[in-house]
């Protein structure tokens, strides 16, 4: 049976929506809901890995999440094989579109980790999410949590592919044009550059331990608040990593 993971800071009515949409399109699994608000994404994730008894097939949602094709499970079940750990949904970002749309059953570097399946009978001994990044709500740093998770494995040989016609919608998002220019936007761009990194040079499980999380503006958490800066927010991985001749960190501003 499928499990079905949450992490939560707090259980709200964005969850209850979530709930909602697994319970009209999905068959059988065991969701848990996993409340801890001094935890990040990551280190939630594997907290709920190391604690809880799973079957075979673990997916990680956002409680923003909203599924939209009755059998998703299925299809991203079913598109799993050996060598191939990990499947992902198309992402929806509502008027704006289908952020990402595949072909069929379409091998891809990595997906979206608001709707992620894993096969745990793959997962290397000992594999664990980096507790050093992971989201935060209402601050800015450390996304891409899933990127790092995927593109490790693929080091062990093991693959990830999205899958057509299981579709979930991501709420509140924006157009992909005004994302890019956002904080957040550009902390993606980052994180993903020093994730590249990571894995140039032997990814050292200690690369992001002085990342600093930054305040989000209260009334736009894809912006800053007033006095913080990606500067303070990354400087630390890239000196601590000797990384500051990169010319792409200093064309950002972050050295």
């Amino acid at each position: 049976m499928l499990d079905i993971i949450i992490p939560v800071q707090e259980e709200t009515e964005m969850l209850d929506g979530c709930i909602r949409s697994i319970e009209d399109n999905t068959s059988e699994y065991n969701l848990h809901i996993y409340k801890n608000p001094k935890l990040n994404v990551a280190e939630a994730r594997q907290e709920a890995l190391d604690t809880l008894k799973l079957g075979r097939y673990v997916c990680f949602l956002d409680d923003d999440s909203r599924m939209l094709e009755d059998g998703w499970d299925k299809k991203l079940i079913g598109a799993l094989s050996t060598g191939i750990i990990s499947s992902f949904a198309e992402e929806c970002w509502g008027k704006h579109g289908v952020m990402r749309k595949y072909s069929g059953v379409q091998p891809i570097e990595f997906g979206p980790a608001a709707c992620m399946m894993l096969d745990m009978d793959q997962l290397p001994i000992g594999y664990k999410w980096d507790k050093y990044i992971g989201l935060r709500s209402g601050w800015l740093g450390g996304d891409f949590e899933e990127v790092e998770f995927i593109l490790r494995l693929q080091g062990h040989q093991l693959g990830c592919v999205g899958v057509e016609g299981s579709r979930f919608l991501h709420l509140d998002r924006p157009d992909l044009c005004t994302f890019v220019g956002t904080d957040r936007g550009k902390t993606c761009q980052i994180m993903y550059a020093l994730i590249q990194c990571k894995q140039a040079t032997g990814n050292n499980p200690e690369f992001f331990r002085k990342l600093e999380y930054v305040k989000a503006n209260p009334n736009n958490d894809r912006m800053l608040a007033p006095g913080q800066t990606l500067k303070k927010c990354f400087n630390g991985v890239i000196r601590d990593n000797h990384l500051e001749h990169y010319p792409m960190f200093i064309r950002w501003g972050l050295v």
